[in-house]
């Protein structure tokens, strides 16, 4: 089997034509970020320009929130614990 990279799947499943940012090297090909390295590695990507550029000015900013679920399998007690994440410098 082959292994695709995420850019290659994502410009072959949408259009360059009508996503341009997909195909543009100095735009990352639209990528903005890998949240949550660590765990599970969700990535922030940008179909058009305006999202891109957008999405990058709130990332400098620190204007990007995570809300995060757990889902576990079996019996817990029921009850919300809230935690504050320290950013790593």
């Amino acid at each position: 089997a082959t292994r695709e990279m995420l850019s290659q799947f994502m410009a072959s499943s949408y259009a360059t034509v009508k996503y341009p940012i997909l195909a543009d090297i100095k735009c990352k090909n639209g990528f903005l970020h890998r949240l949550d390295v660590p765990s599970s590695g969700l990535i922030l990507v940008a179909k058009k320009y305006n999202a891109y550029f957008d999405l990058l000015m709130q990332l400098h900013r620190g204007e990007i929130h995570r809300d995060y679920l757990v889902l576990l399998h079996g019996l817990a007690q029921r009850k919300v614990v809230a935690v504050r994440l320290a950013k790593e410098a």
